[in-house]
């Protein structure tokens, strides 16, 4: 099992719109292991890759994919 963070952008691809958080997901299907606890939020502020490379050592606990 794999925590993971799924990081969302805008269509033109400028800044950072959203997350989709869970608790682990099967690396071999790509599939959430528990989907009722997995979370969307959407950004209703500012997010640059500045503030992403700050958070980076969450990566210790936490799979980070970013779609931008």
């Amino acid at each position: 099992m794999v925590n993971f963070v799924i990081i969302r952008c805008d269509e033109l691809k400028r800044q950072y719109v959203g997350a989709q958080c869970g608790l682990g997901f099967d690396p071999s299907s790509g599939c959430s292991i528990f989907p009722e606890h997995d979370i969307e939020i959407i950004f209703d502020t500012l997010i640059t890759q500045e503030h992403i490379s700050q958070v980076g050592g969450a990566g210790e606990w936490a799979w980070l994919k970013t779609e931008l």
